[in-house]
């Protein structure tokens, strides 16, 4: 009885020993875990603090990131005055023609009214760089706004933001000086309107097709720089709209002819879609 007494003591033992192994080990694992969250905590706090302690040279000026940590960052100013002027308040107003076909070659004009302005101005952090760029409202009851950038290349794309989304991306959309003939790719950034948020598409190509043609706008003829791009339409959708944008360097976008080419069975047939000519607009020096 003895020893069937102290097995029972030993096992009760062992099993107390085992109980109280087993609730230190979930107590040490509660612990370590508690310290990696704290850990991270600690990351995500000093690298938000990384990015919301940027000061913009003007020190009041909004600063449109991308959440990089940079130990350093270079300004990269803006010149407002190459091809586009870029100065906050200009603004130009447009006509817009809107053709919609029928049957029996009957088509329907619509003419809508709009102005795209620069809004105010922002730095842009993009690749540890803080590029002084413009909030160009393109106009026509958008609700996102577009980051532009200039210099002695070109104008530049920085992508934008809306009041749910941002996306900051560098892309050349007007190279200038520019040749007739020249090509250049840049990614394709867009809005959808839909989820009303910022996509960063394919690259597309860009090909400067004049630099010295006239467009006729209800202010005159106006000699222009040419440039020529095309998009997808919608990616089930078979087709492509076709873009010229007329650009004067000093006045910027005097207008805007888009096409629509349809290719299916080796039929390409192209049609105009929409023309925006500018009837008014004011230049700050």
């Amino acid at each position: 009885m003895a020893n069937s007494v102290f097995c029972e003591e030993s096992r009760y033992f062992f099993k107390k020993v085992k109980k109280r192994d087993a609730m230190n080990k979930i107590i040490q694992n509660k612990v370590n875990r508690l310290i990696i969250n704290i850990t991270i905590l600690i990351i995500l706090i000093n690298l938000f603090q990384s990015c919301n302690n940027l000061i913009s040279p003007d020190d009041k000026t909004p600063i449109i990131d991308t959440l990089e940590v940079c130990k350093d960052t270079t300004l990269i100013p803006l010149n407002t005055n190459e091809l586009l002027p870029l100065t906050v308040g200009n603004w130009w107003e447009y006509e817009l023609q809107t053709f919609i076909y029928g049957g029996d070659n009957d088509t329907t004009i619509l003419i809508n009214y709009g102005v795209q302005k620069i809004k105010e101005k922002h730095y842009s952090l993009y690749n540890c760089c803080l590029y002084e760029t413009v909030v160009y409202d393109r106009g026509f009851g958008g609700s996102e706004n577009w980051l532009y950038w200039q210099d002695s290349t070109g104008v530049y794309s920085l992508g934008g933001f809306s009041d749910v989304d941002s996306l900051i991306n560098k892309s050349l959309i007007s190279k200038y000086p520019v040749k007739k003939g020249e090509s250049w790719m840049s990614q394709n950034v867009y809005f959808d309107k839909l989820t009303r948020k910022f996509v960063s598409g394919d690259s597309i190509k860009y090909t400067c097709v004049s630099t010295n043609k006239e467009f006729d706008t209800p202010i005159g003829k106006i000699s222009c720089y040419v440039f020529y791009y095309r998009t997808d339409i919608a990616s089930d959708v078979i087709g492509f709209y076709d873009t010229y944008d007329y650009i004067s360097p000093g006045i910027g976008l005097v207008g805007q002819e888009v096409f629509i080419t349809n290719e299916e069975l080796g039929d390409t047939t192209s049609s105009i879609q929409y023309i925006a000519k500018l009837i008014n607009y004011s230049i700050k020096n």
